[in-house]
């Protein structure tokens, strides 16, 4: 479904074909579905995330905090995460993989949004690839329909 505002900042809209702007999948891309992607946790490793590139003339190095807002099946009762470049010089990798809170699933069988508040962000393409944040399926496979990344505050966004 259509979103019912206009995104406010770099967003991806998964599934067979993606569309979007100032957001990619860049490795890891999961297993495409009709309007989703997913992981594949049977086949271990890298296969429980989910790769993400926010353009750098969209944000790199923010001022103030970032949000990650996820749309994603409610299917399966573990929770999932998101690792992400951080300033954090004590989280793994000198920050480039620091963990934000888990997001619970409850096992609903909805499409239900999630959003992740990130205040100490760096998005300077120090994950695999070039990425700047991966999703975390965790025990459960994750379906994830959107993903949207924006500033918080008076941070200029694409322009």
């Amino acid at each position: 479904a259509p979103p019912t505002t206009p995104p406010r900042g770099a967003f991806l809209s998964l599934g067979q074909r993606s569309t979007g702007q100032g957001l990619d999948l860049v490795f890891m891309k999961g297993e495409p579905e009709r309007d989703h992607r997913r992981t594949d946790v049977s086949k271990g490793g890298e296969h429980q995330f989910l790769y993400f590139a926010v353009a750098d003339a969209f944000l790199r190095d923010p001022k103030g905090p970032v949000q990650i807002e996820v749309e994603y099946l409610d299917q399966g009762t573990g929770p999932f995460g998101l690792d992400y470049d951080s300033t954090d010089e004590s989280a793994p990798i000198k920050g480039a993989f620091k963990s934000a809170p888990r997001a619970d699933r409850t096992n609903t069988g909805d499409w239900n949004t999630h959003v992740f508040v990130l205040t100490d962000a760096r998005l300077a393409n120090r994950e695999h690839q070039g990425a700047d944040f991966r999703l975390v399926a965790g025990k459960d496979d994750l379906r994830v329909r959107r993903v949207e990344v924006r500033a918080v505050g008076g941070q200029r966004s694409l322009g």
